[in-house]
């Protein structure tokens, strides 16, 4: 229990870089040396525990002066509110203070509003339960308990993100955090639909940085058109029925180019039961898909016989 003690207090004269240093050098010895992982880890237990630890308690800073904040905005609108002291008036107009009781007043109200303020909490879990609170606007002893309309205000501060960004210690957490995130636009844009994209210009609602738009410009179901362009199936379709229905040459919405009327898409594959026929096994097991083509239907005018008699 000595050694441990010991231990435990040479960590925390560490400082952060040391103690991460020290992390890394006997996690590198175990993965080099996997014999000498049952000496070493008792010791990489104790830095890891000591990292956390200090880790929370940045983390609680944060929490706290967050809630702090709110408290001492709440505090401010409730001073505004609240009802004049009869001394401090009498201060001000240069009378003395009264020290009488009238029949309103008791001692055990006065202690009551002179008791020290509650102290702020020490908990994450009870700071965070006081940043909503509710007040009644009215209430009527004979209406329903439904009647009683409740308001709701929220302090809403900076963000546990952007509060994160001001402390170097997060700051390989937020790379990592901003790296993908730009992975993930990259690839909406990649899978974003031309004629899609092209719907949200013509109504004013473009922007890439948007998570709304990203999501109403993805393709549903992959389509490639006979100019080798990648398109979201039914908006294709449709895109052809309209240029055949106002007798225009059909052209490529990419490229201008004229193309023809065939879009290939993929199918899974179903039995004669209507179930979905898949392939491999395991983590690999796929549906298997079939490459189908799609063509606009012709209106054909056929006139119909009358039958006489």
């Amino acid at each position: 229990m000595a050694n441990a003690f010991d231990i435990r207090m040479d960590l925390r004269n560490l400082a952060d870089e040391d103690l991460q240093k020290a992390i890394e050098d006997q996690e590198d010895l175990i993965f080099r040396t996997p014999s000498v992982e049952h000496a070493i880890m008792p010791a990489l237990r104790e830095y890891r525990a000591e990292r956390d630890r200090r880790l929370n308690e940045k983390i609680d800073a944060i929490v706290d002066e967050v809630v702090g904040d709110s408290e001492g905005m709440l505090a401010a609108g409730s001073d505004s509110e609240r009802a004049p002291d009869p001394e401090r008036e009498s201060a001000a107009l240069g009378e003395a203070p009264s020290t009488e009781i009238n029949a309103y007043s008791s001692p055990i109200v006065n202690r009551v509003l002179t008791q020290k303020p509650v102290a702020r909490p020490t908990t994450i879990a009870q700071g965070r339960s006081k940043r909503m609170r509710s007040t009644t606007d009215h209430y009527d002893p004979t209406s329903n308990l439904l009647a009683c309309q409740t308001k709701h205000s929220r302090f809403k501060g900076p963000s546990i993100r952007n509060r994160m960004r001001k402390h170097p210690e997060f700051s390989a957490t937020m790379a990592q955090f901003d790296e993908n995130k730009a992975i993930i636009k990259r690839q909406a844009l990649q899978l974003a639909c031309p004629l899609l994209c092209a719907d949200e210009v013509r109504k004013g609602n473009y922007n890439e940085n948007d998570p709304e738009f990203l999501l109403r410009t993805q393709m549903k179901q992959v389509g490639v058109a006979a100019d080798g362009q990648l398109y979201d199936f039914s908006r294709i379709k449709a895109y052809i029925r309209e240029s055949n229905g106002k007798g225009q040459m059909l052209r490529s919405p990419v490229t201008g180019e004229q193309m023809s009327s065939e879009v290939h898409f993929t199918q899974p594959v179903k039995n004669r039961w209507g179930n979905i026929v898949t392939v491999g096994h395991g983590l690999s097991k796929l549906p298997n898909l079939e490459v189908k083509t799609w063509t606009p239907a012709l209106n054909i005018y056929r006139p119909t016989v009358s039958q006489t008699c």
